[in-house]
């Protein structure tokens, strides 16, 4: 029989691509985004979500039963349908509730961990090992150098018990994408206490996005990065933009509403450049937006 799973899978969620793109004239049109291409310096002023932040077969997890292959993928799908009901709801509410934060935790967290820069991360650290050695035999040797990294404790911890038998791969699906993309350690914990989520609101669409759609500014400085850069610890904000319209800021400052309305337009252009310069590859936005006005691109070699 015909394999007809797909191939090409999203390294940042489809439905969050979608929030900053134009919907389809026909009925099998596209979604259409504006995208910038950092390691090109191409601007494409419009272009298919289907073909920005996409990688071969990224989910298929590999030595698995060929029925197994891409459960973490059809896994994840399903995650991707709570996190959308979750923000639509968090919207039209105007504001984040404690029952939100769970799949907001792990929208946050996933939004970071699933993309290619951090996935490359892994794949530079620990690829070569998993090509020549298996997992049991890394098993029966113990821990490779590069697990002595802090990054890499909670990733050899997650290939321990799996192989040991103490969790069942199959059985618990969140399990199964930590052990794909291990997220920087302590980031699920340290997300769900000591942070305040409040919801940006901006009434013209400024905002954009990124394949690095997570960033963090350091405490005390106006200095943005990626997670394992700044650490949690380290810093003061988590800034994911949602739409054209919206943000998503955990503060650990108090007293900061759950509404933050029509915010300074020099905040939009340092959220956005912040983004941007944290790309791996692909800043977007959406065609009509005035995203474009608000933004230092890297490298910037297009034209308006």
């Amino acid at each position: 029989m015909p394999d007809n799973r797909p191939k090409r899978h999203h390294s940042v969620a489809d439905f969050y691509l979608r929030r900053f793109a134009l919907p389809p004239k026909r009925r099998r049109g596209s979604w259409q985004v504006t995208a910038f291409n950092r390691q090109t310096g191409r601007l494409l002023t419009k272009t298919s979500t289907g073909n920005v932040m996409v990688e071969n077969r990224l989910y298929e997890i590999e030595d698995s039963a060929p029925d197994d292959k891409s459960r973490l993928e059809s896994w994840l799908s399903e995650q991707e349908h709570q996190w959308e009901r979750t923000l639509t709801a968090v919207l039209e509410r105007r504001g984040v509730e404690q029952g939100d934060i769970p799949n907001l935790q792990r929208f946050v967290a996933y939004s970071y961990t699933r993309t290619t820069a951090y996935a490359e991360r892994i794949v530079r650290n620990a690829g070569p090992y998993f090509r020549t050695t298996g997992v049991q035999d890394m098993r029966r040797k113990g821990p490779p150098e590069w697990a002595d990294e802090e990054w890499a404790r909670g990733y050899w911890a997650h290939l321990d018990a799996i192989e040991s038998g103490r969790v069942k791969l199959e059985e618990e699906p969140d399990f199964a994408l930590r052990q794909q993309f291990p997220p920087p350690e302590g980031i699920f914990e340290g997300l769900a206490t000591g942070w305040s989520y409040v919801i940006v609101y901006t009434s013209k669409a400024r905002l954009l996005t990124s394949d690095v759609p997570v960033i963090a500014r350091r405490r005390g400085t106006r200095d943005y990065g990626v997670i394992p850069e700044i650490g949690l610890a380290n810093a003061s904000d988590l800034w994911v933009p949602l739409d054209p319209n919206h943000g998503l800021l955990l503060t650990k400052s108090s007293g900061v509403p759950k509404w933050l309305g029509e915010v300074p337009s020099s905040q939009i252009r340092e959220w956005n450049s912040a983004i941007s310069f944290a790309s791996h590859r692909w800043t977007i936005w959406r065609p009509d937006s005035l995203a474009r006005m608000y933004v230092d691109l890297p490298h910037d070699k297009a034209t308006n």
